[in-house]
């Protein structure tokens, strides 16, 4: 579990300082906001990060560490994983933090989450369109969902 959250913390951590003096958005709105809304942009940042951490490698861990998992934290990872992709569906697959990022912004709110592919090639993505990388994140998400779904039966079926 230490080695889990020191790399939760260390992933957030660069990605979140990577992203912020790299994205050209930051920079163009920085000096007219307040030290209040500076602070707010930078913890949303922080928590998208952390989110995507979660979502997207805690699988790893999952994988090479099944055993020595807590069952109750392999439940929380799949709530979590059902819940996210629900809130993007309801949400006409928008993020609710990318969304409150964006206004702080001053930029459109088609534009996308600056995950660690658009962070280490520099690109925004602004516009709706379904990508193959959606697609891909979306089949993780699933394929997750399955992994653990099939470690929390095998371990139910043994107290049988």
């Amino acid at each position: 579990m230490n080695t889990y959250i020191f790399t939760l913390l260390l992933f957030t951590i660069i990605c979140s300082i990577a992203d912020f003096y790299t994205n050209k958005n930051y920079a163009r709105v920085w000096d007219k906001k307040t030290t209040q809304e500076k602070l707010y942009m930078i913890l949303l940042l922080f928590i998208h990060y952390a989110i995507y951490f979660f979502i997207y490698v805690t699988l790893i861990f999952v994988i090479l560490k099944h055993k020595t998992i807590k069952t109750k934290y392999l439940l929380l990872y799949l709530f979590i994983l059902i819940i996210i992709p629900l809130r993007w569906y309801t949400n006409n697959e928008k993020c609710y933090i990318t969304e409150l990022q964006n206004k702080l912004l001053e930029i459109d709110e088609k534009c996308r989450f600056r995950d660690i592919f658009a962070l280490l090639h520099d690109t925004y993505v602004c516009d709706e369109t379904a990508t193959l990388k959606d697609n891909v994140y979306y089949y993780y998400i699933f394929f997750s969902m399955i992994y653990v779904i099939l470690i929390i039966s095998i371990r139910l079926y043994r107290f049988i």
